[in-house]
Formats: C-alpha cells, structure tokens, sequence
C-alpha cells in the first residue's frame, strides 16, 4: 500500500495559505527565505504534483538539496520523487492503472518527509 506523507501536506498547505495562496493553484511557486537555512521553494509541477526543495548555490548553479515531489491523489500527498545532491530516485508515478510505485523505496522517501516535516516545522518556516 503506497504510504502518504500527511504531516508535509498539512505543514505545506499551512504555509502556502498565510502567504494568500492555495495549493490548489495551477501556477504555485513559492520561494522562501530564512536566515541560516537554504531557501524553501514549493511549486506545482504538474497538474498532480507538488515539489517541496531546499536549494542552495554552487558554482552558478542551483542545487536542490532535498527537492521531494509528491504526488496528489484522493487519499492524499505521495512522495513519488526525492532528489539530492547525490542524485535522483523516482519511486512512485501515475500510469493507466493507477499509481505504480517501489513499495520500499516510497516508504524509505515517506519516512523521510516525516522527520523532514517536523524539521521545517521546527526551523520556523511556517511563520518565514
């Protein structure tokens, strides 16, 4: 069963809607800033997904350090693709049938967007 990300889609849909938007916005980009940290940038990347990233500058070039993708569906957000520093793995994505998906490698990402969730809640992004 494909694992939800809860905690960053509530943290997420908070932190868009103080800045007057909604998630549901077909053309969402948000970037943020706050001292000390890489900037938080949350766009809609397509019509079913959402990207959450930190990015930060090397040599001319952003670099995403996380950058998770999920994918939004009725039961909720799905991490579907993280990428890093160290390069990119796609885990779940739409298909005719469905959402097809790498059941231990979209639970390893999901995990990870929890602790990920209560970092960026604990950083103060919600009130950047």
């Amino acid at each position: 069963m494909i694992k939800y990300s809860p905690r960053m889609q509530r943290l997420i849909t908070r932190i868009v809607e103080s800045h007057g938007m909604s998630i549901d916005d077909k053309d969402l980009y948000l970037k943020l800033t706050l001292p000390q940290y890489e900037d938080l940038v949350i766009e809609r990347t397509y019509p079913k997904e959402i990207s959450v990233a930190h990015y930060y500058e090397q040599n001319g070039d952003l670099v995403p350090d996380p950058d998770v993708s999920f994918l939004i569906l009725p039961g909720g957000w799905a991490a579907c693709e993280i990428r890093q520093v160290w390069g990119a793995q796609i885990v779940a994505h739409l298909c005719k049938e469905g959402v097809s998906y790498k059941k231990q490698a979209q639970a390893d990402v999901a995990s990870f967007c929890v602790t990920w969730a209560a970092n960026l809640r604990a950083q103060g992004w919600e009130e950047a």
